[in-house]
């Protein structure tokens, strides 16, 4: 993996990384981050014009600026990365055209560095730095998608904070966090670079393990788990412990939802057989349903959110019971929704027969349905196939550009079925430009309980 301390990036010229420690001890590079000049050097006969490594021939070094950076007002822009190349060839195409060719690039190249940061962004946690559910869904997907023809085993560990919300009732969300974050850290410090680790929901977190049996993967749990209650993250003043559940592919499960099903019933037994412990899969778990909380999604432990949560779950039960026309209701929780979930646009899509029988938008600050907006239609076809919810960047689609900077807007979405006794009977499609705005997963939770009454407006 490369090393990212910093926010420059730095290439050879056989497109490897070089660690960013070279900012400080290469002359060239720290020469154009800090003056802010394009280098291009070439040796000639056995002498370089600068100092450079026997076997180097060539090298063009330049500062990417931002979309608006201009190289006559360079002190004034930001440098959002450094473009290093070098050659050991003798007979080269390192001249004047070629370093000029990639000034010219220089807003490509920033472009694409902004939308992998923001890309970025989008699939890593930002409280623990794993990744997001959206992007752990996709690597199963393509996990399992790779062990269709060539089966290779794997592990996969379900993890719970044992009595979390204790945690934050008596020292606060931000010590909460902190937890969340030094357990987050010591797991993948005690995981291989090839394995993940992933937010599934609140303080529960999903562990891949490739090539690993399921004994082999309970060490590797086991160990977590010690270090983790040894780790005293709160010192004397209470106990930070984890209970765990594992499930091996393809001996277990073989198919992403009963791998999902079959861990999350593990660590269910762990938590209520003791906690502080790790439990492998067995079928005789299938005979001890796990109860389902009927207001999750609702109740976050926030006072303040679950507050304004229920009032909203209130507003629409009334509505619920309201004897205005559907297209009203339709019209009122959209409006609703857009304001509470901080929308650009709110879009109910109605189905008859599996098909679009009528398409409802609201726009935030805008007193009517709107004739026209984008919506993705090949995740609507996913959501509809999986009768699943997603939140995410919707990279397919750039929904304009800014006005100021010239950059795309990538768009944050939330699409959720509407599911009213067992039938999809529409779609719920919120979105907002990323740049202003990302859903993250309590808001996924809440508009997924939400959808629940919606579904039955109609």
């Amino acid at each position: 993996m490369p090393t990212q301390t910093e926010d420059t990036v730095v290439f050879t010229h056989n497109q490897n990384f070089v660690d960013n420690n070279i900012i400080k001890e290469n002359t060239i590079i720290y020469n154009v981050s800090s003056k802010r000049n394009p280098i291009f050097i070439k040796r000639v006969g056995l002498k370089p014009n600068m100092e450079l490594e026997e076997n180097i021939k060539a090298v063009i070094c330049i500062p990417v600026y931002t979309v608006l950076s201009n190289l006559n007002k360079r002190n004034n822009k930001e440098i959002t990365g450094i473009l290093y190349i070098e050659s050991d060839k003798i007979l080269n195409n390192f001249n004047v055209n070629a370093i000029n060719k990639c000034i010219e690039f220089n807003g490509l190249i920033s472009l694409n560095v902004d939308k992998y940061r923001l890309k970025m962004s989008s699939t890593i946690d930002v409280l623990t730095g794993t990744m997001t559910r959206r992007h752990l869904e996709i690597y199963m997907d393509d996990l399992l998608d790779e062990n269709r023809n060539f089966i290779k085993e794997f592990t996969v560990l379900m993890y719970d904070l044992d009595n979390f919300k204790a945690i934050n009732d008596k020292f606060g969300h931000g010590t909460g966090d902190l937890v969340l974050k030094e357990v987050s850290k010591i797991v993948m410090n005690n995981i291989e670079e090839k394995s993940v680790c992933a937010r599934y929901g609140g303080e529960e977190f999903i562990v891949i393990l490739p090539n690993h049996n399921v004994l082999k993967a309970y060490e590797v749990a086991d160990k977590i788990r010690r270090r983790i209650d040894k780790a005293k993250i709160l010192g004397n003043k209470r106990s930070v412990t984890i209970s765990i559940g594992l499930v091996a592919y393809p001996d277990m499960a073989i198919s992403k939802e009963e791998i999902f099903e079959k861990v999350d019933k593990a660590l269910y037994i762990a938590k209520n057989t003791g906690r502080n412990k790790c439990v492998i899969w067995n079928e005789r778990f299938n005979y001890k349903a796990r109860a389902t909380n009927k207001i999750t999604g609702i109740v976050t432990g926030n006072p303040v959110k679950d507050s304004r949560n229920v009032l909203v779950t209130v507003e629409f039960i009334e509505m619920l019971k309201s004897s205005i026309s559907t297209e009203e209701k339709i019209f009122n929780a959209l409006g609703r929704l857009v304001e509470f979930f901080e929308a650009t646009y709110c879009t109910i899509i109605l189905l008859k027969d599996k098909k679009v029988s009528n398409v409802y938008t609201r726009k935030i600050f805008k007193s009517d349905f709107i004739k026209k907006t984008y919506i993705n239609d090949k995740i609507v076809r996913e959501v509809l196939e999986k009768k699943i919810g997603v939140y995410m960047i919707d990279w397919d689609n750039i929904s304009g550009f800014d006005e100021t900077t010239g950059m795309p807007d990538w768009d944050s979405i939330m699409v959720i079925p509407l599911i009213n006794k067992g039938i999809i009977n529409g779609i719920l499609y919120f979105k907002v430009p990323a740049k202003i705005k990302e859903f993250n997963f309590e808001e996924f939770n809440f508009a997924s309980a939400i959808s629940n009454i919606v579904a039955a407006l109609f």
